[in-house]
């Protein structure tokens, strides 16, 4: 059965679930090459990860999510603020076409 591509309304709507916007956030953070995630800039405009100007800032949150998740007894219960989840949640809808092409290529 082939996956059905998700528009930008569809992403918009998905993104509410926070759990989901994480998700989100860090597929395309590891579509960033590996200097563009130490620098925190778009080094390469290769149509994947993040655009010139959400890298830096969304980079900072996976980063900031990636030591949530090593850490043994993380101090918060949550990786992200409520209002950079609200950043992540109005950003990560225009990228709706670079997750779905995740979600292609993970499906087959």
């Amino acid at each position: 059965m082939a996956a059905s591509k998700l528009s930008k309304q569809d992403f918009s709507l998905l993104v509410e679930d926070d759990d989901f916007a994480i998700r989100c956030l860090m597929r395309l953070y590891e579509y960033q090459t590996e200097e563009e995630q130490e620098v925190g800039m778009t080094r390469e405009y290769n149509d994947v990860g993040f655009s010139g100007c959400d890298a830096e800032i969304l980079s900072s949150f996976a980063r900031q999510v990636q030591n949530h998740r090593a850490e043994v007894n993380p101090r918060y219960r949550n990786p992200l603020s409520p209002k950079q989840l609200e950043i992540v949640k109005k950003k990560i809808p225009k990228y709706h076409r670079q997750l779905n092409m995740i979600l292609k290529k993970e499906a087959n």
